[in-house]
Parts: structure tokens; C-alpha cells; sequence
């Protein structure tokens, strides 16, 4: 999920209008193997399409970690007119990057609906002919490199990538970029490979959101169109059960104090329990920042929780940042909040409260162009339908005491720590 400041959601909130993916309606168009799911807002000033595509991260093997990021970043330095696809749509007015998930690789198209279709063809050619050679290979295998060195020199993303290996079994549990070594070893095969087995448009989904015009739907039936034809049989991600008694991991890196991520069972997108998931992930995050007179950034807070709901199962991640509070101080307060929560139902004033601060968390999670075409795919990906963004906010509204507590004991129980301690801590 984006995590955006402040700045980023104004920003945000002048391209697009106040409408949100959770209070409008998807019109779908069948493009044969693929499905075009778009909320168009007249308001908007720029459209955006997201192609997702499954060869993510459950697409790998322990020998290719980290094939699946570096051939996205292949696809964007492929020459296109004479400059990597990235720099062609930037010289045109668009941008274009990739994310990557557990189950999907997500390209995202963003421009103004006049020139969006004509940028659409530079990117499905890029996508269908994806150049494997050293030199863009080793271009992108670099930023691939530096990705990785970003995320271990951040003690949070160091810790969800220690739990997602942890909870889940098999490839899905990878870290987003694979490791260093692997990478470093990866060839332009290797690459091809990759792209050749699981780029294909049966399994291929298209969002669009922002000013939806009939340019827009163009752009999504000519990047749907760059993948051959053919589909794979759908991964099953698993995960490992919890203890009883809660198994700890630990990891050095060059930080000054130490970091603690617990890692938990959640409901997935679409349970009957992720609206009172969400109750709780608001709850967690205020109960521990209610001194601060505006909403902080998720890596600047004391405490702070991330919602992993992009895949089955899910998981829950709260973080114990070392340079505001103490992991010791953090643990015991955190156990407070959870034995309140699980002891007794949560009296129905206190309640309402916190289901409007979920109301408004889950909104602003879908602010961007960007993060209203995730929202779409990837609830379309999970079953759940791409209007679930509204269906979620009635679950959250249908909380009671009673269905809180219970979520609360059975899924906050058991979890697994994390700790990421400076290397030279005893």
C-alpha cells in the first residue's frame, strides 16, 4: 500500500475529486480473457490504468528471488523511441511505474485521457517485447539493488519482510525485491523466462479510474492485449499456524536502537470479519498517538500498524519504533490495549468513535488515482468484487461490542515478534 504524507494527499485530493473508490460504482467491460473495471470521475483532471498481471512474488522459486521485480524493472529501461519506456512517458507528459505484490505485478499508466492511449501503446510494446540484453538487464538489475538496500536500511520494512517469511510458506513470503545475492546472480534469461512462463492475459486484470473517456478505455485494451494469450493455474498461499507460546526472530542492521514488529492473523478483505479488523487497526494506531495534533506519517509514530489485506491470508503488523518509545514500554502498553479489548465489549461510545476514524483511514487509503486502481484489481483478485471498497465500510458500520472482542481473542492471541536490534547491541 502507498503510505503518503501530508503534502502528497493534498496533492492527491486537486487531481482528483472528493469522490473516493469507496462511494462510487465500477462499469465493467469484457475485453475476452480480460475484464475492464472503471470508476470514472468527470472531475478528474488525469485518468489512470493499472495492468496487473500475475507474476508476483508466488511466482518464484528460492533460486530466482527477486526475478519478478527485476524483470517489472526490465520492462520500464526497455528502449521505446530511443529512451527506457520510463523516460519516453515521462518526455510525453505520463508517468508509468510498477509495484509488486505477493500475487501480481501492477503496471500503472497515469496521464491525461487526450494522450493516455497513445502512451498505452509505447508501454505494451515494451511489455511484449521486453528487452533482455546485459546492458538493460544490468541498468535495471542496479535499481533493483538499490530497492534493496532502501528497505534493509529501514527497521520496519526489515521486520515485515522477516514476518511475511515467517507466516507464510512458500514463495509468497519472499521479500518485495528478493536479496542481494540472488539478484546479483540473476541473467537476462533468466529474466525472459519469467516473463515468457507468467505474463499472460488470462489471468490479467485493467482498472481504470480518474477521468474515464473512451481514450481511457483504449489505453486498457491495448496494455491487456500485450500479454500472449494463455492463463496459469491460480497459487494458493498458505501460512504456518501461530504457537502457543510466541516464536521470536531477530535481526542486526546498522540502526541506533531497536525496532519490534509483532506479527499477527487477520481476517482477509471480504471476511465477515475485516470490518472489525479495521475497528481494531484504528484503535491500535490511536490509542498510541493521541498527543500529536495531526495525523503522522505510518513510519514516523511511536506505535504504528500495517494491514497486510492484499492477499489470503492476511496478516496484521504493529511496530514498536526503538527512537520514540521503548520496546519494553511499547509491549506492556500494547498488552494493555489488547487484554481491554479482548476482556470485555468496548462500550458503544467509544466504539462509534473509532469506527469513524476507520471510516476515514480507509477513505484515505484510496485518495491517489494510483491507489483507487489498486483498490479495484485487487479486490476483483481476491474475490471480492471491485465495489468492495463500500461494502467494507458497511462492515466497519456493523461492528458491534460483542463482534469486536471476539475478533480481538481469536485473532490477537498468538503472534510472532520481530526484533531488528543495532549490530553492535549485546
Amino acid at each position: 500500500m502507498t503510505l503518503r504524507c501530508a503534502a502528497g494527499v493534498l496533492l492527491a485530493l486537486t487531481m482528483v475529486s472528493g469522490a473516493t473508490a469507496a462511494s462510487q460504482k465500477t462499469a465493467i467491460t469484457d475485453f475476452g480473457a480480460t475484464k475492464f473495471y472503471a470508476q470514472s470521475d468527470e472531475a478528474a483532471l488525469l485518468a489512470g490504468v493499472q495492468l496487473f498481471v500475475s507474476a508476483g512474488l508466488d511466482r518464484q522459486d528460492p533460486a530466482h528471488d527477486g526475478v519478478a521485480a527485476l524483470a517489472a524493472e526490465t520492462i520500464l529501461r526497455t528502449p521505446v523511441d530511443g529512451q527506457t519506456l520510463r523516460d519516453c512517458v515521462s518526455a510525453r507528459g505520463g508517468s508509468v511505474t510498477y509495484n509488486l505484490g505477493p500475487q501480481d505485478v501492477r503496471f500503472y499508466l497515469e496521464a491525461a485521457p487526450d494522450t493516455i492511449a497513445s502512451l498505452a501503446t509505447l508501454v505494451a510494446k515494451a511489455i511484449a517485447t521486453p528487452d533482455t540484453c546485459a546492458v538493460t538487464v544490468n541498468a535495471a538489475r542496479a535499481a533493483v539493488l538499490a530497492r534493496i538496500a532502501d528497505d534493509e536500511r529501514n527497521p520496519v520494512s526489515v521486520g515485515l519482510t522477516m514476518l511475511r517469511r515467517s507466516y507464510y510458506d512458500g514463495s509468497a513470503g519472499m521479500a518485495t525485491y528478493g536479496t542481494a545475492g540472488t539478484v546479483a546472480s540473476l541473467t537476462g534469461t533468466d529474466v525472459a523466462a519469467f516473463i515468457a512462463a507468467h505474463y499472460r492475459r488470462g489471468n490479467a486484470i485493467v482498472s481504470g479510474v480518474g477521468r474515464v473517456t473512451e481514450n481511457v478505455a483504449t489505453a486498457a485494451r491495448t496494455l491487456a492485449s500485450a500479454l500472449p494469450e494463455g492463463s496459469e493455474v491460480p497459487v494458493v498461499s498458505k501460512a504456518h499456524p501461530f504457537a502457543a507460546s510466541p516464536k521470536r526472530i531477530v535481526a542486526q542492521r546498522d540502526i541506533g536502537v531497536t525496532y519490534a514488529v509483532l506479527g499477527f492473523a487477520a481476517p482477509s478483505a471480504g471476511d465477515k470479519d475485516f470490518g472489525a479488523m479495521l475497528v481494531i487497526r484504528s484503535l491500535l494506531a490511536g490509542s498510541f498517538d493521541r498527543a500529536s495534533a495531526t495525523s503522522l506519517p505510518t513510519y514516523s509514530r511511536a506505535v504504528g500498524v500495517v494491514y497486510n489485506y492484499d492477499t489470503r491470508p492476511a496478516s496484521l503488523s504493529v511496530y514498536i519504533n526503538g527512537a520514540l518509545l521503548s520496546p519494553a514500554t511499547g509491549f506492556a502498553s500494547l498488552d494493555t490495549v489488547l487484554r481491554t479489548i479482548s476482556d470485555k465489549p468496548m462500550p458503544a461510545a467509544i466504539l462509534r468513535r473509532y469506527k469513524t476514524s476507520a471510516h476515514g483511514e480507509w477513505e484515505t487509503e484510496s485518495v491517489s488515482l494510483e491507489d483507487r486502481a489498486w483498490s479495484i484489481g485487487n479486490f476483483v483478485e481476491l474475490g471480492s468484487g471491485p465495489d468492495y471498497a463500500q461494502t467494507a465500510l458497511e462492515a466497519v458500520d456493523a461492528t458491534t461490542p460483542a463482534s469486536l472482542q471476539r475478533v480481538a481473542k481469536q485473532y490477537l492471541q498468538r503472534f510472532t515478534l520481530a526484533l531488528i536490534r543495532p549490530r553492535d547491541a549485546p
